[in-house]
């Protein structure tokens, strides 16, 4: 799977699920906002699925800012 640096993306918890956006990549995960402040949180790749209609997600506040 081939991830961008703001891709919307669900994260797996256990059996629930969040929301989050991509700030960096790494080798073995990246580190993700789940809420609005600027921390991100480092997610392994295992653990995360693209969302395919992020186009219609116009804005959101993940990472501090609307875009």
């Amino acid at each position: 799977m081939t991830y961008k640096v703001g891709q919307l993306i669900i994260y797996k918890k256990g059996n629930k699920f969040e929301v989050g956006k991509i700030k960096t990549l790494r080798d073995t995960g990246a580190s993700v906002y789940y809420h609005s402040g600027e921390t991100a949180a480092m997610t392994s790749y295992d653990d995360m699925y693209p969302i395919e209609n992020d186009n219609c997600i116009t804005e959101t506040i993940l990472g501090g800012g609307l875009d």
